[in-house]
């Protein structure tokens, strides 16, 4: 059955008035701010329930891209991407069929593999399952039981929030609405239900749900974990020992290890006026192993072909049918010809999939089909915007940042940071230590100290940080050691390691006390800029240290001597910009990091 699908646009509008009172809840009553949300959930509930077995059946072609990346100052280095497309047939009580189409992965030594057939052109590909209708509608691809579950059925899943018992755990509120309209005039409307968790954790979601009122139907979720998933604080299977005794023995410079979802958007888009099926979704992942960072972004896009209900096909009901099965693929490799062929289950991306995979013999034609997107840097139709995705966090800021139930904390010291252990010949041997508070919603406390053995003197710094979705701000005090040039690394391992073994020392250094505050993008993005403003005052250091390895049996031998400056009061701001253009691996790109400083100071008398 030819069908045409009907493509909508969305204009946000702000409710005036407000939806009819809903009947007696089933749900806690502190779990509502409004009667609207109280209405809304009570209705996105029942129909989320209620798994869909209207639709029969539907044709999709399905399009994905995907890039890893390394994450430094100035630009994400991408050390992975791919793009493929695939057709998929889903039937109802069937197993899915897909015929790939295309697939392009670009990693770093794929090329060699292929050549010398230690690879395979789908093992690369990472294709999930396809959308069953009914399923989870949180993101497409995975399935209730694999992505989400009820309040404690497992410590380390997370909790819909529209699962049984969720409304212990979730605060929901009526926000804004969006108004969906058609070409032939008819209008649909889906009011937003902000949801926050009553406590801050990993596995519980923060975001907006928009449900249209009527129906109960999810049109478009954007969500969040409602904090980074620490590894070490989340994740402690007593099961598996081997794995938490190296969590806990890896270098403190690789800690901490977490995992932040940064967003997720998910939309749908409505066929015959009845079914919301999928359109598109979005996310990314951002992956922390102390100083490394690594990024994963993830942009699907369905364009659905030919859909049929259950009313048209009774057929459909009745169950699964292997004959049925077994020649609709036949009948598929038929019309594809010579070309095609079913995938044994046991190979590459088919492996441990309900789908039925058919891949074209000549597998060299899947990096070369036009039904390839382009990667996921560039704008492309049926996908998210990069617009769309900046949008994403303004979203997420609307919505209330959640307490923690008790105090998180973290203590560091030693080799647990990276410049705790450090020696100059200012200091001599120094250690330090840190120690980070939440205090409440967005704000961190942020301390840390140090001592040198050779100058006997205290440096330390306290901040209060505010990070939210859009900005990050750190108002600081200190009272610490400086380099005359903070980014060369004078205070790093590899500095320290020279002076300690052969006594020679690139750093000039001097003593700052003050205040500054600094603002940035927030956790997750790429540190584009920052800006900070001070008022300090600076004073001289002397050379303290006298030891070094390679100079231990030489009496005359000592340090050079540290810059003799003046005392003085500086106020001043300075600020990095970073920018980068080009992200294809193996095609040009080009970067610019600008730094600017305006100060103003004078002398220190007496």
């Amino acid at each position: 059955m030819k069908q045409r699908f009907l493509a909508v646009s969305l204009l946000a509008v702000a409710i005036t008035a407000p939806l009819p009172s809903a009947a007696q809840s089933r749900f806690a009553s502190h779990a509502f701010e409004d009667p609207v949300a109280r209405q809304l959930y009570t209705s996105a509930y029942d129909r989320w329930h209620a798994l869909d077995t209207t639709v029969a059946s539907y044709t999709a072609l399905i399009r994905q891209r995907v890039a890893g990346a390394l994450r430094t100052p100035l630009r994400d280095r991408v050390l992975y991407s791919n793009e493929y497309a695939v057709r998929t047939w889903w039937r109802r009580g069937a197993r899915p069929v897909t015929m790939v189409l295309g697939n392009r992965t670009r990693h770093p030594g794929r090329g060699f593999a292929l050549a010398r057939g230690e690879a395979d052109w789908l093992d690369a590909m990472p294709y999930a399952e396809p959308f069953s209708p009914g399923d989870d509608h949180l993101l497409f691809g995975w399935n209730r039981e694999d992505e989400v579950g009820p309040p404690g059925a497992d410590g380390r899943a997370l909790v819909h929030p529209l699962a049984d018992r969720a409304d212990l755990v979730y605060r929901f509120r009526s926000g804004d609405t969006i108004t969906v309209s058609f070409p032939d005039g008819r209008l649909v409307r889906a009011v937003a239900l902000q949801f926050t968790p009553l406590r801050a954790d990993a596995f519980l979601l923060t975001g907006t749900l928009w449900i249209d009122p009527v129906s109960g139907v999810l049109m478009r979720a954007v969500y969040r974990p409602s904090v980074a998933m620490d590894f070490m604080r989340d994740i402690d299977d007593p099961d598996a020992r081997e794995a938490n005794l190296a969590m806990r023995l890896m270098p403190g410079v690789f800690k901490p290890v977490s995992l932040r979802l940064n967003s997720v958007l998910v939309d749908y888009a409505l066929w015959e006026f009845e079914h919301w099926l999928p359109y598109r979704a979005r996310f990314e992942v951002l992956a922390t192993a102390g100083v490394l960072k690594g990024t994963l972004t993830v942009d699907v896009s369905y364009e659905i072909e030919s859909f049929t209900g259950v009313a048209d096909d009774p057929e459909a009901a009745a169950g699964h049918d292997e004959v049925a099965d077994n020649a609709f693929v036949a009948n598929l490799l038929a019309r594809q010809g010579a070309a095609y062929e079913l995938l044994d289950s046991t190979q590459s991306v088919a492996r441990g999939k309900d789908t039925r995979f058919i891949v074209p013999k000549d597998r060299r034609f899947l990096e070369m089909s036009p039904e390839l997107p382009p990667p996921i840097w560039d704008d492309a139709p049926g996908f998210a915007t990069v617009r769309e995705a900046a949008d994403l966090a303004g979203t997420l800021a609307q919505v209330p940042v959640a307490s923690y139930s008790r105090t998180p904390w973290a203590f560091r010291y030693g080799w647990g940071s990276p410049e705790m252990i450090r020696y100059n010949r200012v200091e001599g041997l120094a250690a330090g230590l840190e120690f980070d508070a939440v205090l409440a919603g967005p704000h961190t406390l942020l301390t840390s100290a140090s001592f040198g053995l050779a100058d006997g003197k205290v440096k330390a710094r306290v901040g209060l940080d505010r990070s939210t979705e859009l900005r990050r701000l750190t108002l600081g005090g200190f009272h610490e050691l400086r380099s005359t040039d903070a980014e060369a690394g004078h205070f790093g391992f590899g500095n320290s390691i020279t002076a300690l073994v052969t006594g020679r020392d690139e750093g000039e250094y001097y003593r700052a006390t003050g205040l500054d505050l600094t603002w940035r993008p927030p956790e997750g993005e790429r540190e584009s800029f920052v800006f900070r403003a001070y008022g300090e005052r600076q004073e001289a250091v002397e050379t303290r240290a006298g030891f070094a390895f390679f100079q231990a049996f030489d009496d005359e031998w000592s340090f050079a001597p540290n810059l003799k400056a003046d005392e003085v009061d500086e106020a001043g701001a300075e600020v990095t910009v970073r920018s980068w253009w080009g992200e294809e691996p193996d095609r040009a790109q080009v970067g610019v990091e600008w730094y600017g400083q305006v100060a103003r100071n004078r002398p220190v008398e007496g």
